[in-house]
């Protein structure tokens, strides 16, 4: 179900984000979004896009009544494709098919060039599971040699969810922190953060939410900047209209 949306501000004006700083906008339902067309999308928002492709084994369109919903690893022909946008998928698995899960998704990482692999949570997954994350990585490897992303709860890491062999492979660590209700908290919750993904050694990247209080999401996105992490917006759909880059 869609969140509601705080009004736009009249007149209001966007530019392309910096290569540190805000470097994407995450997107899970084109039908929750006021925008409905690939240039209105592009001219909210001219960045990248981080757009929900699979949950499981379902393709998008299976949810999503939007003519722009992904329905195939291309993307949604003949709308638009990965290689045409500055789009890069997301994926949640699930495991329950976990060697199909994985060869669907290895086909979609060869079309799109990349892929983010939601293990946020380990709720509603198999993949907690050394032998599932197995064959969903062997299922992967049978479709493509494209490196995969991993976006996760790093406080989740001690124990031991994801399975390390996703952590290994993964080119980047995409942190989902969990935002204090307190906001004098913020940095205190990116530096555990921090803390908590330092000995894997990978880039880093934080998805902040964009329906947090301005003056507060702006001083995280600094954080991020002073300490050379580029972060993300969640979610599209529920970004307040003063938080956006």
């Amino acid at each position: 179900m869609c969140s509601p949306k705080p009004p736009w501000p009249t007149g209001f004006v966007r530019s392309p984000p910096a290569e540190v700083g805000v470097a994407a906008i995450w997107l899970e339902q084109f039908d929750c979004l006021d925008e409905h067309s690939v240039f209105s999308l592009k001219q909210r928002w001219p960045g990248v896009i981080y757009v929900k492709a699979l949950d499981g084994l379902q393709w998008m369109d299976t949810c999503d009544r939007s003519p722009l919903a992904v329905r195939h690893p291309w993307g949604r022909l003949p709308y638009w494709t990965w290689t045409e946008r500055h789009w890069q998928p997301w994926t949640v698995p699930r495991g329950g098919e976990a060697y199909q899960e994985g060869r669907v998704t290895g086909q979609l990482a060869e079309a799109a060039g990349s892929v983010i692999l939601d293990l946020s949570s380990p709720k509603g997954t198999m993949l907690g599971s050394a032998v599932v994350a197995g064959q969903f990585l062997q299922g992967y490897r049978a479709e493509t040699a494209v490196p995969w992303q991993v976006r996760l709860d790093p406080m989740q890491l001690a124990q031991g969810f994801p399975p390390p062999d996703f952590l290994t492979g993964a080119t980047k660590l995409l942190l989902q922190v969990a935002w204090p209700s307190d906001p004098d908290r913020w940095q205190e919750v990116l530096e555990a953060a921090e803390e908590a993904v330092h000995p894997w050694g990978k880039p880093v990247e934080y998805v902040l939410p964009g329906d947090a209080d301005p003056a507060t999401l702006q001083a995280a996105v600094r954080w991020c900047a002073a300490h050379g992490r580029s972060c993300s917006l969640w979610a599209w759909s529920t970004i307040r209209a003063e938080n956006w880059p």
